[in-house]
């Protein structure tokens, strides 16, 4: 979960939070996950939007990615790892509608891969997504899914704005044979992840709903009634089976018998203290003060 100045640290073992100042301060932190020690979050607001990497413990921050061959972005949203160390994230065009000092667009909306290693940036898409939100990938790393939120109050969106689950094959940066596999009967979807079996979880308005991605079924719904859900995880280390979910007005702690995936990144990872890898949930997306996208 975030706030516009920094965000906020979620211990499962006893239910406590704690805000994680960071240094620089980050304005309006949006998305985030964690990868090898450290979190790393996007943000979507202030004059300068980007990909940071944060020191979980110290709150120190370093900008990696803020422009795209000089270009500012519009507001990054989301971002994932892929199993050999590249970064996928999304960056529609929320900023410019909701937060000051955000500029005019400069780029379309657009999905990205950056390679860290050789700092090569590649647009991925920009013009099948109309707004791109949450993204994952799937178990075998060789489809990305991208949530399509361009049904948003602040995106202009209507009862017939785009509200889907895409699906391209991937191949390096390189995406191929879109699909939609969901459309969200109500609100937008946000955040997405893969369970364990290969199910996918969409967060949505009035709590997550649960398809399978490969046949598009619509499976059923966790339930928060009268709550948007703008993003979840799964607990790791020890909390197997357990989910968090952030709504507008709380953060939702749910068991079932369905667990987080567990691909080539999260393997590495697994090992560490369960409390320091808690740190992802500094990327979540929303808190009372805001209604995050």
């Amino acid at each position: 979960m975030s706030d516009v100045l920094g965000s906020l640290h979620h211990n499962t073992d006893v239910s406590q939070t704690r805000k994680l100042e960071t240094n620089p301060p980050l304005h309006n932190v949006n998305g985030g996950t964690y990868h090898d020690g450290h979190v790393y979050l996007v943000t979507n607001g202030g004059t300068v939007r980007g990909l940071y990497r944060v020191n979980a413990t110290t709150g120190e921050a370093e900008t990696i990615l803020n422009n795209y061959r000089g270009r500012r972005f519009n507001s990054p949203n989301d971002l994932i790892f892929d199993s050999r160390g590249n970064i996928i994230f999304t960056d529609p065009t929320y900023g410019w509608y909701k937060w000051p000092g955000v500029q005019a667009p400069e780029l379309p909306t657009a999905v990205y891969h950056f390679n860290p290693h050789s700092g090569a940036v590649t647009a991925m898409t920009n013009d099948v997504v109309a707004m791109p939100n949450g993204l994952a990938l799937s178990r075998d790393e060789s489809v990305l899914y991208v949530a399509d939120s361009a049904s948003t109050p602040t995106s202009g969106g209507n009862l017939s704005s785009p509200r889907n689950v895409w699906a391209f094959d991937i191949h390096g940066a390189v995406l191929s044979n879109p699909r939609v596999i969901y459309v969200a009967d109500s609100g937008w979807p946000d955040g997405i992840r893969i369970t364990e079996n290969g199910y996918m979880f969409i967060a949505v308005a009035g709590g997550v709903d649960v398809i399978d991605p490969t046949t598009a079924q619509y499976l059923g719904k966790i339930n928060t009634s009268g709550d948007t859900i703008f993003n979840l995880e799964p607990a790791r280390g020890k909390d197997t089976g357990v989910w968090l979910l952030t709504g507008l007005n709380h953060i939702y702690k749910v068991t079932i018998s369905e667990k987080g995936a567990v691909g080539p990144v999260e393997k590495e990872t697994a090992r560490l203290d369960s409390s320091v890898m808690e740190a992802v949930l500094s990327a979540w997306k929303s808190s009372k003060e805001k209604e995050e996208l």
